[in-house]
């Protein structure tokens, strides 16, 4: 059964939490509601179908799984996929297509609005966060192409499932109109070198970069390419502000920093050793000379907004 909405003229923040084919129903929010801000949480396996059209300037995407931004409604998906596949099969299928095709029809719900469009910010957090981004690129391109503001957080291993990591890079170098951008990542990507030439795929106009990543970044072979790439006045050239964090550990914990019961369901990440972590707050001291240098400000991260799921950063960095 989906949500039923009430008339409010007041309203301009809205947070909604459901489970797995649950129907949203977050098509029928009244237009007319004053909204800001839209906030879902939980959604598992559902078609969204929310307004993008310019109703909000924000949305974020907390802890949500497998979600779609096109194609049938669950009921029809679903029947469509026990027709395909027989009882005890499981048959797992990429959603968009590879590429972005200039030509695909979008479907009639997502196409272009005639108006400016409104959103400004969009934040995806944890669970298949980053396949999630994917999807909606693919479903939504004039509207993710142009935001202006991302936020991604995943921490989790290797979460990208069906979705190919080259469409994630190729979808990434479009960002051509992001300007602020807060990546946190950890071992999501089933290839490492997806994250160790990260640097390499950064949209280019960004004015904010804030990044978390494991500390086996600055450890690694690779980890001289991106100071190298910060030393170019081309890379990144209208930078302004930067956090760069390498605190994300996976392995065993430090004991004197346990994993809580709570994280542990969540999540392999946990806290680095104690001279690991030195080591890599020193490797990130060169890198944080070279942007004084470029007269890059260096800020800190911002705070998390999901403490209990995806650790803040080590108190000790």
């Amino acid at each position: 059964m989906g949500i039923a909405w009430r008339s409010s003229e007041e309203l301009q923040k809205l947070e909604v939490s459901s489970g797995l084919y649950e129907d949203v129903n977050d098509k029928n929010i009244p237009l007319h509601w004053p909204l800001k801000k839209l906030g879902l949480g939980c959604s598992c396996g559902d078609l969204i179908q929310n307004p993008f059209k310019g109703l909000f300037s924000r949305l974020e995407l907390y802890l949500t799984g497998h979600l779609r931004f096109e194609g049938p409604k669950n009921e029809e998906h679903i029947r469509l996929y026990d027709e395909a596949n027989p009882k005890g099969t499981i048959q797992i299928q990429e959603d968009i297509p590879f590429r972005i095709d200039p030509n695909r029809k979008l479907d009639p719900e997502n196409e272009p609005p005639a108006g400016p469009i409104n959103l400004k910010k969009l934040g995806i957090y944890e669970s298949d966060a980053i396949a999630t981004f994917c999807r909606m690129f693919g479903a939504l391109p004039h509207i993710i192409h142009n935001l202006p503001t991302l936020k991604l957080q995943s921490t989790r291993v290797a979460e990208l499932g069906c979705i190919s990591e080259d469409r994630f890079c190729q979808f990434f170098t479009l960002m051509e109109n992001l300007q602020v951008l807060n990546f946190t990542v950890g071992e999501a990507f089933e290839d490492d070198e997806v994250l160790l030439t990260l640097y390499k795929i950064l949209p280019t106009n960004l004015t904010t970069l804030y990044f978390r990543g494991p500390v086996w970044l600055a450890t690694s072979e690779y980890w001289t390419d991106w100071l190298n790439a910060f030393r170019s006045l081309s890379f990144l050239p209208k930078l302004q502000r930067l956090a760069f964090v390498l605190d994300l550990h996976y392995g065993e914990p430090d004991p004197k920093f346990p994993v809580t019961e709570n994280h542990e369901w969540y999540s392999e990440e946990c806290p680095a050793p104690t001279g690991l972590l030195r080591q890599v707050r020193q490797e990130c001291e060169t890198l944080y000379e070279i942007a004084r240098d470029r007269g890059i400000i260096l800020e800190d991260m911002p705070a998390e907004p999901l403490c209990d799921i995806a650790r803040c950063v080590d108190p000790r960095w």
